[in-house]
């Protein structure tokens, strides 16, 4: 999955991320985030 595509995900499940004090933080909805959108996260984390 590229990028974007992650990206437009996480936004249809209204799922927030942004950077605060060079640590990846997570916003969402309760039961948003599902393991396969954690995996997906853990997978492009260099990215």
């Amino acid at each position: 999955m590229m990028i974007f595509e992650l990206l437009q995900l996480l936004h249809k499940q209204k799922i927030k991320v942004f950077i605060n004090d060079n640590k990846l933080q997570i916003k969402a909805p309760k039961g948003a985030m599902t393991p396969e959108i954690l995996a997906l996260l853990k997978n492009n984390k260099e990215d």
